[in-house]
């Protein structure tokens, strides 16, 4: 697991042994999903977040008319979950493209790194920005595709 949650942050600045030691022991179990399984559903506010370890998932939003549209592809290192963080209720649902492995964090332990682990806490925030710029680069790529 020490592997997945450095490699995200680490583009950000090295961490130190501390750091890591402390990110590993927010892990509080692993699942395993099969394909097609629902992780996190849009329709219930959990308070879990999930580190993806092995495997695709789909982050998607569910329409009005029943079809789901997939907004991101989720892999190995990439923390299930963030986007929802803030609000009071998710509007994705992730679901396993393959069979998928994660590691259940507590939302409170994200919360309190910005009081106890501050610099962890801004390589999150950067993370879930790149994250934010990818998603406004794909949203103005679809924006500008013509309509054939």
């Amino acid at each position: 697991m020490k592997r997945r949650v450095v490699s995200r942050l680490a583009a950000f600045g090295p961490l130190d042994d501390d750091e890591i030691d402390h990110l590993s022991s927010m892990g509080e179990g692993v699942r395993v999903y099969e394909r097609g399984d629902v992780i996190l559903a849009s329709d219930r506010r959990d308070d879990r977040l999930e580190l993806l370890l092995d495997g695709w998932v789909a982050s998607t939003v569910e329409l009005a008319n029943g079809t789901r549209q997939i907004v991101t592809i989720n892999l190995p290192g990439d923390l299930l979950g963030l986007p929802g963080l803030g609000v009071r209720r998710p509007i994705d649902t992730v679901i396993a493209l393959n069979r998928v492995t994660v590691c259940a964090i507590r939302a409170q332990s994200v919360w309190e790194l910005f009081e106890t682990w501050p610099k962890l806490a801004l390589r999150l925030f950067l993370v879930t920005q790149e994250e934010r710029v990818m998603a406004m680069e794909r949203l103005a790529l679809v924006g500008q595709a013509p309509a054939q």
